[in-house]
């Protein structure tokens, strides 16, 4: 197996665990996904013993790291709070529609939850409105992005807002102009960070 099919297999399993985890904690699962996560891990370890002189490998290898790390400093602060009885129910979506992953991936101070934090009964749970959606997406994008522009050494004081308002500016013109929906991915081209579009399906 090539690195490029291991990180494609740590992504696809990475995104498994953390949907595993949200059943977890919001109370449709019974069990903690701890084998799942230990297969992970054993997976990064053989990822992490790999060199690779292309750029593009190389960030893709950074951002997923930096994504597991933020993701089990995440579950663990949770797993706490369960353990000690101040875990709220839905915390773990709330958290996520509030930016508090990025607060932890960051080392920074934890910011209260607002009105989208509100409780509401786990037999009363939604599917994620098409806004929420797409406002996790663009802060993956983000993310991503911001963290390609560091392995690159290029500036990393990215203005959210106006990455968003450009990446849903582009997506507008795009849809019209190719007849569907895009989706935008982050690339490293000779030591600049760039962003692709390509045709959804």
């Amino acid at each position: 197996m090539t690195l490029e099919e291991q990180l494609d297999q740590f992504d696809a399993k990475l995104r498994e665990l953390t949907k595993e985890y949200e059943q977890y904690f919001s109370g449709l699962s019974k069990r903690q996904p701890y084998a799942a996560r230990q297969q992970l891990g054993k997976l990064l370890r053989q990822i992490s013993e790999q060199r690779s002189n292309n750029t593009q490998v190389r960030f893709r290898m950074s951002s997923l790291l930096s994504r597991y790390e933020a993701m089990t400093r995440f579950w663990d602060r949770t797993l706490l709070e369960m353990e000690k009885g101040t875990y709220k129910p839905d915390q773990f979506k709330a958290d996520l529609r509030v930016g508090r992953i990025e607060e932890i991936k960051h080392g920074g101070p934890r910011k209260p939850l607002g009105a989208e934090a509100i409780e509401r009964k786990p037999a009363q749970r939604a599917a994620p409105a098409p806004a929420e959606t797409a406002g996790n997406e663009l802060r993956r994008i983000y993310q991503e992005f911001v963290e390609a522009r560091r392995s690159t050494r290029e500036s990393t004081q990215v203005d959210f807002g106006k990455f968003a308002e450009t990446i849903r500016s582009q997506r507008e013109q795009l849809k019209t102009k190719l007849g569907s929906d895009v989706s935008f991915r982050v690339v490293v081209e000779n030591g600049k960070t760039k962003l692709k579009a390509s045709k959804k399906g």
